[in-house]
């Protein structure tokens, strides 16, 4: 990975930079993490405060009683979608994982 010039994103002498980093910023304000169970496919699981317009970034699923060691971590964040306020879905059964839910809360706060 290469660094590059801030110049690139925010315009030639840093014009963009009070709008374009502000927000930036303010969105990583809104970086949330939830630590839920999970439930069969299609079911509403409750992550307090997300929104549909938020951006889940990852779904992890833990399950270290698991015997089988390849499923005791699974990454379920592309099963995983925000249904309503207040609650995502999986459309595949995470009963007995504990998720790791890591969203973007859109408002920031």
């Amino acid at each position: 990975m290469a660094l590059e010039s801030m110049q690139s994103y925010f315009g030639k002498g840093f014009a963009h930079l009070t709008t374009d980093l502000k927000n930036i910023l303010t969105e990583l304000q809104g970086l949330s993490v939830d630590l839920v169970d999970g439930d069969s496919a299609d079911t509403n699981i409750a992550v307090t405060g997300i929104a549909t317009d938020d951006t889940i970034l990852f779904a992890l699923g833990i399950d270290a009683d698991n015997a089988t060691a390849g499923d005791q971590v699974k990454d379920y964040t592309g099963n995983t979608s925000i249904t309503s306020a207040g609650n995502i879905q999986t459309d595949v059964d995470t009963s007995g994982y504990d998720l790791v839910v890591i969203w973007f809360n859109k408002d920031g706060s």
